[in-house]
């Protein structure tokens, strides 16, 4: 009895061991699993916190962006609106100085035609001055096609439309080239208007 009563102590102790040890390594489990786990919360905090200073990172970013988009869009606008007004102001300074230069050529024109006008008749007096009238009718008249070198000298008189009459004609031809040189003003560019000249010879 005492041997088997020994027995069974062992046993109920040897079972007793056996239930701690599993009991142990059950625990043991379920803190590696509960490491696990704070390391595995741990990780993911880590990742979520990452991504969460990607995304400020990246609106930041995209802040920056758009406002530099905005200036550069802001400076573009401000760009084309000093282009528009230089533009307009150009036009308009152009625009002053074409109707300038056209009452200047309208001035000039007009004093143009002046002395050309008062030469044409000092250059008819000339030529009515060797005009011989003798033998002729009265009130005939032509057109005289007349062509000059600089100083007035005639190199060609031509009768362009006849009074009827040759002999008056010719004598008005013949008064042309009597009358070379003819008087014309100095400034070649006045001359140059007036180098081919035709007018109403009517002595």
């Amino acid at each position: 009895k005492e041997i088997k009563r020994q027995k069974d102590l062992e046993k109920k102790a040897d079972a007793a061991k056996k239930k701690r040890l599993q009991e142990e390594k059950r625990l043991k489990e379920i803190k590696r699993k509960k490491e696990q786990e704070i390391k595995k919360r741990k990780k993911e905090e880590a990742r979520i916190k990452k991504l969460e200073k990607e995304k400020k990172e990246l609106e930041k970013k995209k802040k920056l962006e758009a406002e530099k988009q905005k200036k550069a869009e802001e400076e573009a606008k401000r760009k084309e609106a000093e282009r528009k007004r230089k533009e307009a102001e150009e036009k308009k300074r152009l625009e002053r100085e074409k109707a300038l230069q056209q009452e200047l050529e309208a001035e000039q024109q007009e004093q143009d035609q002046a002395a050309m006008t008062r030469y044409v008749g000092l250059i008819e007096r000339a030529i009515s001055n060797n005009f011989n009238q003798l033998g002729l009718p009265e009130n005939l008249s032509c057109v005289i096609l007349i062509r000059m070198l600089e100083g007035g000298k005639v190199v060609e008189a031509s009768i362009i439309k006849s009074s009827g009459n040759d002999l008056f004609d010719r004598r008005a031809e013949t008064a042309v080239y009597s009358a070379s040189p003819l008087p014309v003003p100095d400034e070649i560019r006045l001359f140059e208007q007036m180098r081919n000249i035709r007018f109403t010879f009517e002595p």
